[in-house]
């Protein structure tokens, strides 16, 4: 018996030893300023993109050991050109390096408030009104947005149109009654209205009006430099169905934003 119970804690020994072997410790790129996915803390990186890949790593043992925020177009090419192990918030391409299933999803919107009676059954409906976008939504919300609201668009319902680069501005220039339509993901309105309540009254009863087809999906990729960061992409993916299927995931969310809808 003690000879059983002496090979079965050695075994447990290896078994410890291999698994902290194999744990990372990533320097992972992530997107700029974007609250709540992404809160750029003087310096600190936060949201609810980090938490739910911190999660997702950890279940494997993996750790985040930098936090780089840096503009979209080097994103994309953090982990292919940039020598990065991870970048987080970006969409497949061609490049030779490893990507997850999606982790995080934008549902985008348009929101009016109730008393208003808005009519919003179409992207065409949207020239009636006064609407707000984040800066070149064209290009996240399908042909027929692009048609109405795209660099080559005409028409005089432009004048009642406006996009934002900062997202915050965006926001105020709703609850300032400045526009009558927001465009915007579900997750980030709630966001801002809690976070703005302070200075407007954001209480009022919104109307949400589902008419885009094409949410915007991301995923985590992975530098190709030898098998086990395949296997790297792989524990990531294990990690986030574990927290997707015990609730944590929503949890993440509602630490954000109380409620969704």
């Amino acid at each position: 018996m003690f000879i059983i119970a002496l090979f079965r804690h050695f075994l447990l020994i290896i078994l410890i030893i291999s698994c902290s072997a194999y744990a990372s410790d990533l320097d992972i790129a992530f997107g700029q300023n974007r609250p709540p996915f992404i809160i750029n803390n003087n310096g600190e990186l936060q949201g609810l993109e980090v938490d739910i890949v911190r999660e997702s790593l950890a279940y494997k043992g993996h750790t985040i050991k930098t936090k780089i925020p840096m503009p979209n177009a080097r994103l994309a090419i953090a982990v292919a050109k940039m020598n990065f192990d991870a970048a987080a918030g970006v969409q497949y391409l061609d490049d030779n390096t490893f990507y997850s299933d999606n982790f995080i999803t934008y549902i985008n919107y348009a929101i009016s408030r109730k008393k208003d009676n808005l009519a919003i059954n179409n992207i065409a409906d949207l020239t009636l009104y006064r609407a707000v976008a984040w800066q070149n939504a064209y290009r996240n919300l399908g042909a027929e947005y692009q048609q109405f609201f795209g660099p080559e668009a005409t028409g005089l319902y432009l004048d009642r149109y406006s996009e934002f680069a900062n997202q915050e501005y965006q926001n105020e220039f709703f609850w300032k009654a400045r526009a009558d339509v927001i465009i915007v993901d579900i997750i980030m309105f709630q966001w801002f209205r809690q976070a703005l309540s302070k200075k407007y009254d954001t209480n009022e009863e919104m109307v949400f009006h589902k008419i885009f087809n094409n949410d915007t999906q991301y995923q985590m990729n992975f530098k190709n430099e030898e098998l086990k960061n395949e296997e790297l992409k792989n524990d990531f993916n294990q990690g986030l169905k574990h927290i997707q299927s015990t609730g944590k995931y929503q949890q993440l969310i509602d630490s954000y934003v109380h409620q969704v809808y």
